[in-house]
């Protein structure tokens, strides 16, 4: 008699003969795609820049003028959501590996924490103290 679904240990046959994924797979998934992440960051930051100074000048600011406060939310906000996003998906990410065994899941989703906390910081900084 074959043993029943709880009785079987290791990734479970399907009926093509290939592995189902198992916790194992979904932890090494899941930590690829929080250091990419984590990588992509400096990636994310030059976008962010280029698109906060591209909505600025489109607004027809120069570099030199202090613009209002609505000109440069409607700068910043998209800017920031484009730089925070490699941050979120590493902590998200990382919990995830976390979850499926990988210790150094964990770690990661700090590195995301603290890559978002930075970057919503300086830029929270910038907007009281910088005029």
């Amino acid at each position: 008699m074959p043993p029943t679904w709880h009785q079987v240990k290791g990734p479970i046959p399907s009926a093509a003969g290939a592995t189902a994924p198992g916790p194992a797979d979904d932890a090494a998934q899941g930590q690829r795609a929080l250091w990419l992440a984590v990588a992509l960051f400096p990636l994310a930051f030059a976008a962010g820049l280029v698109v906060g100074e591209g909505v600025i000048t489109l607004q027809g600011y120069d570099a030199v003028a202090v613009p209002p406060i609505g000109a440069r939310l409607l700068a910043a906000v998209p800017a920031l959501l484009i730089t925070v996003v490699p941050g979120v998906a590493a902590f998200v990410f990382g919990l995830r590996a976390s979850r499926a065994g990988r210790r150094s899941g964990r770690i990661a989703a700090s590195v995301g924490l603290v890559i978002v906390a930075v970057v919503v910081g300086i830029n929270l900084a910038a907007a009281i103290f910088g005029g």
